[in-house]
């Protein structure tokens, strides 16, 4: 199992403890977005998209959730600078730092390879940065 199947594996089971509902599925063509409906707390996520950004894409739907943001929402990558995307995104970061790094000591913390890893806009590098610093 690679590194990324264990971030999926763990984020579905981060929704669960958090009352997420989801349904991850390989019915929808590639390239069309995962989303979520935050009234009743489910988001849809496409398993066809690209596998190195799928761990940000699940976490970034969390993150509507979890913001309590309104409405239903698809992801667009760093597409969008709406306020919304823009803090499902940190919420979805969040999430994924700290899974990423519980076992790293700090001393060895690499933030480029992190976001890397998981592809996260290099607009967000000084705010993961800053987050890192706060934990």
């Amino acid at each position: 199992m690679t590194m990324n199947n264990l971030t999926v594996t763990y984020l579905f089971n981060y929704a669960m403890a958090h009352d997420i509902q989801f349904e991850a599925t390989h019915q929808l063509h590639p390239g069309t977005p995962s989303c979520c409906r935050t009234s009743i707390r489910k988001m849809i996520i496409n398993l066809n998209n690209d596998e190195e950004g799928l761990p940000m894409e699940i976490a970034h739907e969390i993150g509507h959730i979890l913001n309590g943001d309104k409405g239903k929402f698809y992801f667009c990558g760093e597409n969008s600078s709406s306020p919304i995307e823009v803090n499902a995104h940190k919420t979805g970061i969040k999430i994924l730092a700290n899974y990423y790094f519980e076992d790293i000591p700090k001393e060895e913390w690499n933030v480029e390879n992190f976001m890397l890893y998981y592809c996260i806009p290099a607009s967000y590098k000084d705010w993961v940065i800053d987050y890192l610093k706060s934990l």
